[in-house]
């Protein structure tokens, strides 16, 4: 489907274990996008290099013998997670899924001879919502800039039941109001969802599915039957070594990956055969598994899936017989024993030779269609010469040719066009009419000098007796003015700058005096401590601090250093919020920042600031920090 038109679309299903996708031409047929191995599919797995270059799909599979550490086979799972771990470096998931993404996409532009298209569409679990689907979004911008697309045109979403729904719609449209439920057996995942044909497409009406289980986890069942039937009994070290996954051993590893490839391969021809022969790492002959072995391994996972498929029909509201049909979607639904096992359900099942492929074509047909531009008025040209004539009076009034703008109203007033002649009476009237006479003028008392200098004539430091100078419309260099504010406002400000730190120094002196050891009260009252005044019970003694006490107050006063940096920068607009302007409503705001100046430090941040120095440099200031805030309220 090669072709130069900018009107297709291409539809990307990145799935946990295999990506595919499909191409088609906006509102017209799709079809599978053909990769350049002539696969309709490629895995979902990415690998990162010595470099940190990462590599997917089966180039991805053959570097993982060299670094298991450095290999995520199903980067899908890894949507919800900040950061992902490969190799010696750390990378965003859109970064993986994007390196993914990225030969797909660069394969469907060349196809279309390196044309952007005009839709893409990506498909998604129904359960994804807003962050892993900016996950995907971010994706496709990493896809895009791998590729060299500078631009691409935003994503539109579509849920992989309602895509595949779609696909085997196509065939047999649905009657409106008809129900749907679809079983969606993937690689990594199982999904499950009723839907209900609403004329123009489908809607959710109820979903489910188990995590973590799919065709990636029935290999894994396989592989360990075959280790611990046959590789444990001919050779029970080498068994041990091929099923620890962290294995560092590089010959190891290369085996326990030829093994799994063999074991998934297994898997497929199982599909479509009774029973195949596989050859064993330290097994002397090959190794006869037929399909009942490996169906007695998945059934009761089988079970399970149409369980959940009830239990979601039920969910919705429904009885069984109200379903239309099953959609039967996904890599791993291709096994026989799921056919099998759905046949107790009594209801039609559509299926297809190809089901990893449906919900790829399905999304590329759910593309919206392109809406017609709306049509271009005809020009009126008595408008268009009444504007043209409107804009040369403008001009003419600039340049003080009034002679020249009155001729130009005239003009309009001639074409009679309802709309600019109206306009252009009025302005000639307004031309033609003298000014009106204007009362003399008395002379004005002289206005006060703006104010100049720096924000202290403004606005004192001390935060609490406003400046008896007038504020102006023109403020000191560097402010501007902001609404007014009254002398209660200004205690509410000061109280932001005094009030926290003295909570967090009550909270720790209750706590100091609370856990002090109790011989120092004893001194006090039996006259050993002369002048033994209650604030001295916090610090006369050293050895009456306790462990817990010390700990208290120097805390206390590294909390209200961070307190004091944070105001000081806040109040000149370098952190927090816009208390300043919206709650406080200072008069004056600093014209670089747009907030408040401050007040300043007052005494008792002098005090705090002092005592926090004696603290830090000295073991004896958690002593002295409280004596100083104390000797601060005492005098």
């Amino acid at each position: 489907m090669a072709n130069g038109d900018h009107d297709w679309v291409v539809a990307l299903d990145f799935g946990t274990t295999a990506t595919a996708a499909a191409v088609g031409v906006v509102g017209g047929p799709v079809s599978e996008l053909r990769l350049p191995d002539s696969s309709s599919t490629m895995p979902s797995s990415v690998f990162a290099d010595d470099d940190g270059r990462l590599v997917v799909g089966v180039e991805a599979d053959n570097e993982a013998e060299s670094r298991l550490d450095a290999y995520e086979p199903t980067p899908k799972r890894k949507a919800g997670h900040s950061r992902v771990r490969l190799g010696d470096n750390d990378y965003a998931p859109a970064e993986l899924i994007g390196a993914v993404m990225a030969p797909v996409l660069g394969e469907a532009v060349l196809q279309h001879n390196n044309a952007v298209p005009r839709t893409v569409v990506l498909t998604h679990p129904v359960s994804w919502r807003g962050s892993r689907r900016r996950v995907l979004t971010e994706a496709l911008q990493h896809a895009a800039e791998r590729v060299g697309l500078s631009e691409l045109p935003d994503p539109v979403f579509v849920t992989e039941p309602v895509a595949a729904a779609r696909w085997y719609a196509k065939a047999e449209p649905p009657t409106k109001g008809a129900y749907f439920a679809v079983y969606d057996l993937g690689g990594g995942t199982f999904d499950t969802t009723v839907l209900r044909a609403t004329g123009e497409g489908f809607e959710v009406v109820g979903s489910g599915g188990i995590d973590q289980l799919g065709g990636f986890d029935f290999d894994q069942l396989l592989f360990d039957y075959l280790g611990s039937q046959y590789i444990s009994k001919a050779d029970p070290g080498l068994w041990a070594a091929l099923s620890n996954p962290a294995q560092p051993d590089p010959d190891i590893a290369y085996r326990r990956r030829r093994l799994q490839a063999r074991v998934h391969l297994l898997k497929e021809g199982l599909s479509n055969a009774v029973d195949k022969r596989v050859p064993l790492p330290g097994v002397a002959d090959p190794v006869v598994v037929t399909r009942g072995d490996y169906e007695a391994l998945i059934r009761q996972r089988i079970e399970d899936t149409v369980t959940e498929l009830e239990d979601t029909i039920a969910e919705a509201g429904l009885a069984p017989d109200q379903i239309t049909a099953i959609y039967r979607i996904g890599g791993a639904a291709r096994t026989p024993l799921v056919g099998a096992v759905m046949e107790r359900l009594r209801l039609p099942v559509k299926t297809t030779d190809h089901p990893k492929l449906v919900v790829a074509q399905g999304a590329a047909i759910c593309a919206p269609q392109p809406s017609e531009p709306p049509p271009i008025p005809p020009v009126d040209p008595v408008v268009e010469r009444s504007k043209q004539l409107w804009h040369n009076a403008e001009q003419q009034l600039r340049s003080r040719d009034i002679t020249g703008a009155r001729a130009s109203y005239q003009q309009i007033i001639a074409l009679d066009n309802p709309d600019w002649a109206p306009r252009a009476r009025a302005a000639l009237g307004r031309l033609e009419s003298p000014p009106a006479p204007q009362p003399p003028v008395e002379d004005e008392p002289a206005k006060p000098e703006p104010i100049s200098g720096t924000m202290n004539t403004l606005l004192d430091t001390g935060g609490n007796t406003a400046t008896t100078k007038p504020i102006t419309d023109k403020p000191a260099k560097g402010y501007i003015t902001a609404p007014p504010v009254s002398k209660r406002r200004r205690r509410i400000a000061f109280a932001f700058d005094v009030l926290p730190m003295l909570l967090c120094y009550g909270a720790a002196a209750w706590i100091a005096v609370n856990t002090r050891a109790s011989n120092q009260i004893a001194h006090c009252s039996n006259g050993y401590v002369y002048n033994c005044k209650p604030y001295y019970l916090y610090y006369s003694r050293y050895n009456s601090w306790s462990t817990g006490g010390r700990v208290a107050v120097a805390v206390a006063a590294l909390v209200v250093l961070i307190y004091v940096i944070w105001n000081w920068l806040y109040r000149r607009g370098k952190t927090g919020a816009t208390i300043g302007q919206s709650m406080l409503r200072f008069k004056v705001l600093r014209a670089a920042t747009q907030q408040p100046p401050g007040f300043g430090i007052t005494r008792f941040l002098k005090v705090v600031v002092a005592a926090l120095l004696v603290a830090v440099v000295t073991d004896l200031g958690v002593d002295l920090i409280v004596s100083l805030i104390i000797h601060g309220f005492d005098s």
